[in-house]
């Protein structure tokens, strides 16, 4: 019972080895040796690339194996740097490896090519052949996007574009049932597919054909201006109907235009010829973030500028506002508004300097004017005062010059009248 059970073990693993046998044996002599096909680095075999095929010669007689020769024969489009190789000694049961290098021309078609591999040995003084397959695989992209244009190439939010894909077929063969897809399905990606899907289908492409392909596209109106970069997939069939699928990435650029709002907020200069402080609004009215923003109050004839003309805002986000204060004298002119110049300065999403100019009216009114409305300045107040003072000051002039008939007499009891009118209300 134990040498039965023993012979069937034995046949068991006999018949593995016959199994892992086919698949990888590619000569064998008998009981006297045998060669394996190892592996194919890198596989399979690419144009104008180059690999190694490595194999295994088993000794499978009692004694051993000299001088065995082996040698590898190929067709074109194949070069092998060494073609004949010498294995050594081999021991009874022991094995040895041996590569060949193959290089494959860089015209060569994709499909499966016959190699025939010659064994000679010195012991039966013979060669023993046998012909296995190596497959030729581009695996590089052979459909290839030549160039991608983005209709306007920056596009603003809440607007529509066009993505041309331009293709070219460079393999060797036609391609067939060519699918082109962009993955929009992304939330991070403010951009959807207009009056069609995200998908386009080629039903073939000819070898060294081109072919463009058109997505409508429209981005959200809350997108944030950036670089958005979306997914490209590319799937067909090549010659030997297997599915090859590729993936690039297309940038698309989304960058609207800031829009800003420029207003006088404050004033206390109401005429000409007067002094004052305005203070001068900015708004940004936009979708977009503006950066680096600098409001400059602009030279002009009817307007002096005492307090510095620059100043410096910051950064604007959207709906975002600040106001800058300046200095200035309202010279005499004969319009009532006067225009003040202002210049904007800031950066995009982008970082691009951009300038901004606009105009905003200082609107001054005349002396009964501004009676008329009830405005009444600082500047005002005080110059009715002095208009006031210096009247009393030449009626009582007059009057004590009336009296001496000397100005220098009148003229300092005019200046001490003040003085001397407070001693005598002091001494009742």
């Amino acid at each position: 019972m134990v040498k039965k059970g023993l012979v069937v073990v034995l046949l068991f693993l006999i018949s593995l080895n016959i199994v892992f046998a086919r698949q990888t044996v590619i000569i064998s002599q008998g009981n006297q040796f045998r060669v394996d096909l190892l592996r194919v680095d890198p596989s399979p075999l690419t144009p104008g690339g180059s690999s190694d095929i490595w194999f295994e010669v088993f000794n499978l007689d009692d004694k051993p194996l000299y001088d065995a020769q082996i040698k590898l024969s190929a067709p074109f489009p194949f070069s092998i740097e060494n073609n004949m190789l010498t294995v050594g000694e081999i021991d009874s049961g022991q094995s040895s490896k041996i590569k060949f290098n193959i290089g494959t021309n860089k015209n060569a078609k994709q499909g499966n090519y016959n190699f025939t591999l010659y064994l000679y040995s010195a012991d039966s003084d013979s060669y023993v052949t046998s012909t296995f397959q190596v497959n030729v695989a581009n695996t590089g992209k052979i459909l290839t996007p030549v160039s991608v244009a983005i209709e306007p190439e920056e596009i603003n939010p809440g607007d529509k574009g066009i993505i041309n894909v331009n293709f070219m077929n460079t393999a060797d063969s036609e391609l067939k049932d060519i699918a082109i897809k962009f993955d929009l399905k992304n939330d991070s990606i403010p951009i959807a597919p207009l009056g069609s899907t995200a998908e386009k289908k080629i039903k073939s492409l000819p070898q060294g054909e081109k072919s463009t392909v058109s997505f409508n596209i429209i981005v959200s109106p809350s997108a944030e201006a950036k670089v958005y970069k979306i997914p490209l997939k590319i799937t067909y069939f090549d010659d030997l109907g297997n599915l090859v699928s590729t993936e690039d990435t297309v940038g698309v650029v989304i960058n609207g235009n800031p829009e800003f709002r420029i207003n006088l907020e404050e004033t206390d200069i109401y005429g000409k010829g007067d002094r004052g402080k305005i203070t001068i609004s900015i708004s940004n009215i936009a979708p977009v973030d503006v950066k680096f923003v600098n409001m400059e109050l602009l030279e002009s004839q009817n307007y002096q500028i005492i307090s510095p003309r620059s100043i410096y805002i910051g950064n604007l986000e959207s709906d975002d506002f600040d106001t800058a204060e300046y200095d200035i004298y309202v010279k005499k002119t004969e319009d009532e508004k006067v225009p003040l110049n202002v210049l904007i300065k800031y950066m995009d999403s982008y970082n691009n300097e951009k300038e901004y100019s606009t105009t905003v009216s200082l609107q001054t009114y005349s002396y009964f004017k501004k009676l008329k409305y009830g405005i009444k300045s600082s500047k005002g107040i005080t110059n009715t005062i002095i208009v006031i003072l210096v009247l009393l000051f030449l009626y009582f002039f007059y009057k004590n010059w009336k009296k001496t008939k000397n100005i220098k007499n009148a003229f300092t009891s005019t200046l001490l009248s003040p003085i001397n009118f407070f001693r005598s209300s002091y001494k009742k």
